[in-house]
């Protein structure tokens, strides 16, 4: 259960890490790709970005998975606890007391948006752990992460991916 509960997590993490609030972005950070109504920027994408091995377009193609994914919840009126967020918000809180990769990855993230890291996880942390909050809530009622192998969720995702990509072809323009 610890595993399933790290892998949520990690989940959580590499698809919707810190996706940052495009009200945040500045008009300077390239787009990247454009869906309904949200611009995707190179800013977006290098806050969301978990590693350095990761590419923008990798980066920028999740958080477009993510907008769908919150376009769809939208639609199903499904919405996040605001308990589990708080919760979640004063956690990272104290990870970034003592944890040294926390604070490295977070310290860089901030300077990002030349602000401090603890404004960051106030701000642009807590909308992206919002946003996946509903995200995951979706994903939920169409794929049971508490049974299978990892990859067949991972499969079950993919397959709702897809599905999402083809559905909005013609509302998502590229600009890479």
């Amino acid at each position: 259960m610890k595993k399933l509960g790290f892998m949520l997590i990690c989940f959580l993490c590499v698809l919707l890490v810190a996706c940052g609030n495009n009200d945040e972005a500045t008009n300077e950070s390239k787009p990247l790709i454009t869906f309904l109504n949200e611009t995707i920027t190179e800013k977006d994408a290098e806050n969301a970005k978990v590693s350095d091995e990761e590419t923008l377009e990798d980066a920028a193609n999740d958080l477009l998975f993510q907008e769908m994914l919150l376009a769809e919840a939208e639609k199903a009126g499904i919405t996040y606890d605001e308990f589990t967020l708080d919760a979640l918000v004063d956690q990272t809180h104290q990870i970034f007391e003592y944890d040294q990769e926390a604070i490295t990855f977070l310290t860089a993230k901030s300077k990002l948006y030349n602000i401090t890291p603890k404004e960051y996880i106030d701000t642009i942390w807590k909308d992206g752990l919002r946003k996946k909050l509903i995200a995951n809530n979706y994903l939920m009622e169409y794929v049971d992460l508490t049974e299978g192998p990892e990859s067949d969720i991972e499969a079950q995702v993919e397959t709702i991916r897809t599905e999402l990509l083809t559905k909005y072809e013609d509302q998502i323009e590229f600009h890479f």
